[in-house]
């Protein structure tokens, strides 16, 4: 595999999932207590 290719589908990934927690933090977070 191309290591910077996975870098940026690592970087790709990690951007939506950033979103992602940010769109379900005040549902998600608050169940963990």
């Amino acid at each position: 595999d191309d290591p910077a290719h996975n870098l940026g589908v690592l970087k790709a990934i990690a951007a939506a999932w950033g979103q992602l927690a940010k769109w379900t933090s005040f549902g998600s977070f608050p169940l963990r207590r």
